[in-house]
């Protein structure tokens, strides 16, 4: 286990741990319940034969963790009814405590352990240990200094959105154009933010303004790590989603959000709008392309946002 997770304080280890567990597929909750032997998380997997409550303790310990606190561990996992019980460590367990723990529903994470499941899921040890708050500052400005074109182009564009949508009285197929429309914004934040060419901190910074700016959270830091993490790391639950439904992607020409569009502005005769839509949406990634621009000498952005354009210059010529 590298030197970086040792200069974290209990919270923010416990924070990697709950990152962790949220990108293997879990629902996490932080809790400050006590037991014999406490609790830090509770878990909750809804899959088959997987399903169920865990309860979770993250130890910073740089040594070693013994027989006592699995027994109290142990303790908590039955009081609480829990499936299992895992305690993650820095530090290694003593042999007794890896003998108690042997027939039991207790899963014993040793610093080792734990260093391979954070690099398997994604999840970067103290990452904003190396951004501090004046440069989170100096890149939110930076960011402020050059965006003010970008919040107008984006306001149109959802608010030609919201006009659309209003239009639709199917409760299922609203919320799944919602859903899709939410996820499709969060893949551009992401993409715009791997564009920078920054470190990931920084990214990580990036893409919490950008996500603010678009009016999808506060621009906490800790939940936009959260999100950012899930998309690079869960391949099954984010990437694939997001991928679809942006565009261009593969072979296809189109994703699931703009089909949806294109549906419902033909069932509701809504086909001008859907052409503002398209519009908004070409002149904000323009602008968010001159945003990410600023960061990197490269024009990877540039590229990327030409290759957008170019498939919804297609996507306007096929609208009826």
């Amino acid at each position: 286990m590298g030197n970086d997770i040792n200069s974290l304080s209990g919270i923010e280890f416990e924070n990697i741990c709950k990152n962790l567990i949220e990108n293997m597929g879990f629902s996490v909750e932080t809790t400050k319940a006590s037991g014999d032997g406490g609790i830090d998380l509770i878990a909750y997997n809804h899959e088959p034969v997987l399903s169920g409550k865990y309860i979770i303790q993250c130890k910073r310990y740089s040594g070693s963790v013994g027989e006592p606190i699995i027994r109290d561990l142990y303790g908590v996992i039955t009081s609480e009814r829990a499936n299992k019980g895992i305690l993650m460590t820095t530090g290694y367990f003593t042999k007794s405590a890896i003998a108690f723990a042997e027939d039991k529903p207790i899963e014993l994470i040793d610093g080792e352990q734990l260093d391979t499941l954070l690099k398997r899921h994604g999840v970067s040890i103290g990452v904003f240990s190396t951004v501090s708050n004046e440069d989170i500052i100096r890149i939110e400005q930076e960011i402020d200094n050059c965006n003010l074109e970008f919040k107008k182009s984006y306001n149109r564009f959802d608010g030609e959105m919201n006009v659309l949508l209003f239009s639709v009285d199917d409760d299922e197929l609203y919320d799944d154009i919602s859903a899709k429309y939410v996820t499709l914004r969060i893949y551009e934040a992401v993409q715009s933010a791997i564009y920078s060419l920054k470190s990931q901190s920084e990214n990580i910074a990036i893409f919490s303004k950008i996500l603010k700016d678009m009016k999808l959270g506060s621009g906490d830091i800790s939940e936009c790590q959260s999100i950012y993490y899930k998309y690079l790391s869960n391949e099954d639950n984010y990437k694939i989603i997001l991928y679809n439904v942006a565009m261009p992607h593969d072979d296809e020409f189109i994703g699931g959000f703009w089909l949806d569009l294109m549906a419902v502005a033909g069932r509701y005769s809504e086909n001008d709008t859907l052409r503002n839509i398209i519009d908004f949406h070409k002149s904000y990634m323009g602008e968010l392309a001159k945003i990410i621009q600023h960061f990197t000498t490269s024009d990877f952005i540039l590229k990327w946002v030409k290759e957008y354009e170019e498939s919804l210059d297609l996507l306007l010529d096929s609208i009826g």
